[in-house]
């Protein structure tokens, strides 16, 4: 069985892709019969048996979709451990970061709390995956090209992927074909896809559009204004009512759209928009404020140290995150 080099618009099973850096991966693993047809897509169903894995979770998954067939590639994996794929470094919010499963396990709470990180893990690892796939051509072509088949990953997680034996929500795959859509559609979609560079806003807030929405902009723009620079604390005392709301939006960037909640303070961690108002009581909103100075677009803040990928292999990648 050849390897397909582009995927047909109707699959006749799941497939995976496998890049021409899974060469020595395929040699060893029992595929080596595939490596000089590199790359490409193989049946899923192929790659598990010589893996020495059953189509048990494959059949699995297919019924999940309704019998859709589905795609997958380790590209697409924050972590890898059988698999060959070199991880960038990505920018978010002005500072950069060793890859996006570093930048992941450095948005936990400290000290940590269970309830807060799972309210807040999805749109962080929304974060992560639109910057990785801004900063990586390969994986976003990769990506594009997998349109519309939908994508599932089987592995020992039933939040970000699909467990063989008990399901799971898949949230990994949700989150690429969210972003892929975007990218398909182009245009104001694509930009805000591909947006968490240097250049954001250093406050941003987001959740559903709505006056708990604006309410949360007007104290979170409050609580910046002394940690502004003095220059462009003077501009916005003197400025006119259109100039001033430019301004205020260069600082706070106000995102609407469904899911969010949440205040994210560059450098620092996200906030849910309901605990603001206690935040700014205690004082910790006016520490993060001030960390995160100077809250100017285009400043850059010092590399974050790499993460410890707690982790560490491709099929526990997300377990417990």
């Amino acid at each position: 069985m050849a390897l397909l080099k582009a995927l047909p618009k109707v699959l006749d099973g799941p497939y995976v892709y496998l890049s021409a850096k899974q060469a020595e991966t395929c040699r060893a693993s029992g595929l080596g019969i595939y490596i000089g047809d590199l790359p490409g897509w193989l049946p899923h169903v192929v790659v598990a048996r010589a893996l020495s894995f059953g189509d048990e979770g494959i059949k699995h998954a297919m019924n999940a979709l309704g019998s859709v067939a589905y795609v997958w590639a380790t590209e697409f994996e924050n972590v890898h451990a059988h698999w060959c794929f070199e991880e960038v470094s990505i920018v978010v919010d002005g500072r950069r970061y060793a890859n996006s499963e570093a930048f992941y396990q450095s948005q936990k709470p400290v000290p940590y709390d269970d309830a807060q990180w799972k309210a807040m893990r999805v749109n962080v690892m929304r974060t992560a995956v639109r910057a990785k796939f801004a900063a990586c051509v390969e994986a976003r072509d990769l990506l594009l090209s997998t349109h519309p088949h939908p994508l599932l990953s089987i592995k020992d997680d039933q939040f970000w992927g699909f467990d063989a034996i008990g399901g799971g929500e898949n949230m990994l795959a949700v989150l690429l074909m969210e972003l892929r859509n975007a990218l398909v559609a182009g245009g104001p979609s694509l930009a805000l896809a591909l947006s968490p560079g240097p250049s954001a806003a250093p406050l941003v807030i987001s959740g559903p559009a709505g006056e708990r929405l604006r309410v949360a902009a007007d104290l979170v723009w409050a609580a910046a204004m002394p940690h502004l620079p003095p220059a462009l604390q003077q501009q916005v005392a003197a400025a006119e009512e259109a100039q001033r709301a430019e301004l205020r939006d260069s600082v706070v960037q106000v995102v609407a759209g469904e899911g969010g909640g949440y205040l994210h303070v560059r450098g620092a961690r996200w906030f849910a928009l309901f605990e603001l108002d206690g935040l700014r009581q205690s004082g910790e909103l006016d520490q993060a404020l001030a960390a995160a100075k100077p809250l100017v677009v285009g400043s850059e803040p010092a590399d974050a140290p790499a993460a410890e990928d707690e982790d560490a292999s491709e099929a526990h990648s997300v377990m417990q995150r």
